[in-house]
């Protein structure tokens, strides 16, 4: 960890322009003045604090685990009649897709109005804030190489300031926005979650999507500490699909597409008294609302069941999804909610299409907008919040059969949630038969990310999520300790790092989804507390099968282990928990990427003369394999005086002179204590080739991507030639760098052996200019 002066720039100010939008026309809730305000809020934190306290303390005593008896309860099968009712209850006839905007010509332009609107979830109207007015915001579709400009005015009143804000729910006024699971560049006004756009002020974003980008389900939502959980539990998300991969495999291209954002908005209104503290009995909550003087009735332990909420599709309660007999479609899972897992499944209506299957399989075929590379039937999903799930449903082929898309979540603390509140959709089966295939794994198997190689490890990481008891209250952690925009982990442009997670809390066992942006990460295992497996295993070979992920759950006392590279972007991000109010209260860190140390710049004489550095810098770290595979890592070769070579190849005749040269003088660097190493854009196969029966008197590493060769600078458009002379400690004294290979293997000799001469006397290497 380090001082990270520029968060504190970044949170210091947005780019703001004048508002130009005006305030909406809609009914206000209660209003009170600003004394009473921050009374109201301040009551709200104590009380939240005082109920995580009372949760740590009734799990000490067993009283919050699932009940036993409600895991072994088979799901309600309706009747007919209690369809009909359900179908009465459903707010919407027909599927409710958002609005779509597209990208045209490489651009998509969008502007997200943020203002509180008025809108109905079932019988209750709601007043909330909002994307352009809906409960859930546009469907964003682009492709690889598109750039998004997203301009975000906030036309929200100004609130009063509070005292000692930070790590609390609060400000939920200010926003910014996140584009969730891209790989895009965090700084900037790019995916920049550490931007500010306060009431009264605009935020453009131009967000440049690589032309390599994975197509999939994304989405975006906003993102300000303190007021995400508020403004993403009222419907400030959105879908974001990149096209392309899957889309093109003619099973898939066939099937109609429906995109699913869910949501579990906790909205408090008069019917929540009851279970809501705060709202007093002369308040007259008439219309739903989400704010900080209730923060403790929406967020906390248990909060969610104890409102009675639906769990909403797309912003609808109940939704209706038509099929026909046979028929395949395509759904794009988005789980938005702030807080609890959403486990669907489909289950028949009694008494409809009795020779149709009683449960409806879900045939993922991706996750986290990420390929499978493979499709994977299962019987039931697990969406934590940030979830996605990509899924073929395949219709028996049967007419007047009818399913309900139903929550089978088991919640603990004795909380029974009543049948018809499980219920996410209807699902109706009608019209002529129209049968469609299901794809062959053959056919996705290429859209899956290429797996990390575990040679190529440079770094190990580790972090532990937890709630932890302090004072009256708790503190909500990673590695024990809550954010701080000072502090930032630290890691490098390039490295391949493994990372191991788990979820540690002392006030019981709590689960924590666990996020970072930027870049991807690969999952090799999940053990579970007995440590078993809990990864999908090949059903042929029984090898564990890993997965690409951006968001993974960590349960109490599990450890997930995965492979992350940091590629193409620097700068300051986050990873953090995606229980959001979780986040809000300080469970996130800063992660900071910086390039790494570049070569001195070389002093142009036209000849590319070597340069004699003043002052050393440390050298790159690397992993490369040698000809046979094996990998060697730079932390355990670069212990002694070393001249380390970049060449292009065996292919390259200039590259072999210099290596002829080399080879002549391998004994003479030897007895100054000076080795020599080469580092090729051969492939390890190509590079066993060359050596077979020639070999060579000192280590050839292969660096096919020229990875290595862009962290030493010796890429240009396409490699260059390169020489350093490194001492004991790794740090570079000299160095060439140029377009053709350096031949003056004496004078590189004479520089080796001037370097080399400190450690042969045993003092600490040093070079004089």
């Amino acid at each position: 960890m380090k001082t990270c002066p520029t968060v504190l720039r970044f949170c210091a100010s947005a780019l703001f322009l004048p508002l130009a939008i005006a305030a909406q026309d809609n009914p206000q809730p209660p209003a009170m003045d600003a004394t009473a305000h921050r009374q109201a809020v301040e009551g709200a934190r104590k009380r939240l604090q005082n109920a995580w306290r009372e949760f740590g303390e009734r799990n000490a005593r067993g009283e919050m685990a699932p009940d036993i008896f409600s895991l072994r309860v088979q799901p309600k099968i309706l009747t007919t009649g209690e369809m009909e009712g359900l179908m009465n209850q459903a707010q919407a006839a027909t599927f409710p897709e958002p609005e779509v905007v597209r990208s045209i010509n490489g651009k998509l332009n969008v502007t997200l109005n943020v203002f509180k609107a008025r809108n109905q979830i079932g019988a209750d109207p709601v007043y909330l804030r909002s994307y352009n007015g809906k409960l859930v915001g546009p469907t964003l579709r682009c492709q690889p190489g598109d750039t998004l400009y997203i301009t975000v005015k906030n036309a929200l009143e100004p609130e009063p300031g509070m005292a000692d804000v930070m790590n609390t729910l609060h400000g939920f006024n200010t926003t910014n926005l996140h584009t969730h699971g891209l790989h895009v560049s965090p700084s900037g006004i790019s995916d920049n979650v550490l931007l500010e756009i306060p009431p009264g002020a605009n935020q453009s974003y131009e967000i440049v999507i690589p032309k390599d980008h994975p197509a999939g389900t994304f989405w975006y939502h906003a993102h300000k500490h303190g007021s995400t959980a508020a403004n993403v539990g009222s419907g400030m998300s959105g879908a974001l699909i990149i096209e392309g991969g899957l889309d093109t495999v003619p099973e898939i291209a066939r099937a109609p597409q429906r995109v699913m954002v869910l949501q579990q908005i906790p909205y408090v209104n008069n019917a929540s008294k009851p279970v809501c503290p705060a709202i007093s009995k002369d308040t007259n909550l008439t219309v739903g609302v989400i704010e900080a003087e209730y923060a403790d009735c929406s967020f906390g332990p248990r909060t969610w069941d104890k409102l009675g909420r639906y769990t909403t599709i797309n912003g609808v309660k109940l939704p209706v999804i038509r099929m026909q007999p046979g028929s395949v479609e395509r759904w794009r899972l988005i789980d938005s909610a702030i807080r609890e897992v959403i486990q669907p499944e489909l289950v028949r209506v009694d008494h409809s299409g009795q020779s149709a299957p009683s449960r409806l399989n879900f045939h993922e075929i991706a996750v986290d907008g990420l390929a499978l590379g493979r499709v994977a039937a299962r019987s039931q999903l697990e969406l934590w919040p940030g979830y996605r799930s990509d899924v073929l449903i395949q219709a028996p082929p049967v007419a007047g059969v009818q399913y309900v898309l139903r929550d089978a979540r088991v919640p603990g603390g004795g909380v029974i949630i009543p049948e018809e509140r499980r219920y996410l959709a209807l699902v109706i089966v009608e019209g002529p038969l129209n049968p469609m295939p299901l794809p062959t794994d053959e056919a996705v198997k290429r859209f899956r990310l290429p797996s990390i190689d575990p040679k190529r490890v440079t770094a190990r990481q580790a972090a532990a999520y937890g709630i932890i008891p302090k004072g009256d209250g708790v503190v909500f952690t990673i590695d024990r300790q809550p954010l701080d925009f000072n502090e930032a982990r630290q890691n490098t442009l390039g490295e391949v790092q493994e990372w191991t997670v788990i979820s540690r809390n002392n006030v019981g066992p709590v689960s924590h989804p666990f996020h970072i942006h930027v870049n991807p990460f690969e999952i090799f295992s999940i053990l579970n507390e007995q440590s078993v497996e809990q990864l999908d295993r090949d059903p042929r070979t029984g090898a564990v099968l890993p997965v690409w992920r951006d968001t993974i759950i960590l349960n109490e006392g599990w450890k997930v282990s995965f492979r992350t590279e940091y590629t193409d972007f620097d700068g300051v991000f986050v990873q953090h928990c995606h229980i959001l109010d979780h986040e809000d209260e300080g469970m996130m860190e800063l992660v900071e990427i910086s390039k790494p140390p570049a070569p001195m710049p070389m002093a142009d004489t036209g000849n590319m003369e070597p340069k004699r550095l003043g002052a050393p810098y440390p050298a790159p770290a690397w992993s490369l394999p040698d000809a046979t595979g094996k990998v060697q890592k730079s932390a355990d070769l670069l212990t002694r005086p070393t001249v380390l070579f970049f060449y292009e190849g065996f292919a390259c005749l200039r590259c072999n002179e210099q290596m002829t040269a080399l080879v002549e003088k391998a004994e003479a660097f030897r007895k100054q204590g000076v080795q020599v190493i080469g580092i090729s854009t051969d492939s390890v196969a190509d590079l066993g080739k060359a050596l077979d029966g020639t070999p060579c008197p000192f280590p050839l590493l292969a660096d096919p991507e020229k990875r290595v060769f862009r962290s030493y600078g010796c890429y240009a458009d396409g490699p260059l030639h390169g020489l350093f002379v490194l001492d004991a400690s790794g740090k570079v004294h000299w160095q060439n760098v140029s377009m053709t290979p350096y031949m003056d293997v004496d004078a590189l000799l004479r520089e080796a052996g001037q370097v080399a001469a400190p450690a042969r006397s045993g003092a600490v290497a040093s070079r004089q200019p």
